[in-house]
């Protein structure tokens, strides 16, 4: 059994879930950041939806800030070469 679970532990190699939350927040927020530079350059784009851009980009900025000191740092081992994630050394 224990053989059993120290290969799983070895062998999962899947970020947690609050690397994944952080992941999709990094996507949106670059999405948010292409969109509104479209809206900028487009001369025909409403006051008011190049500010709701702003105020959405500034939204991810700040959840992105807050989220940063829950993200799991992540090392790669140097004997199983496998991404261990909730550590900052080096798995021996």
């Amino acid at each position: 059994m224990i053989g059993v679970i120290l290969n799983l532990a070895l062998r999962d190699n899947t970020p947690p879930p609050a690397e994944l939350h952080y992941t999709h927040l990094v996507n949106a927020h670059t999405s948010a950041l292409t969109a509104l530079a479209q809206a900028r350059r487009d001369p025909q784009t409403p006051a008011r939806t190049i500010a709701a851009l702003e105020r959405m980009v500034a939204d991810y900025e700040g959840i992105l800030r807050k989220l940063q000191s829950k993200r799991p740092e992540f090392s790669i081992g140097m004997v199983t070469q496998l991404t261990t994630w909730g550590t900052t050394d080096l798995t021996l």
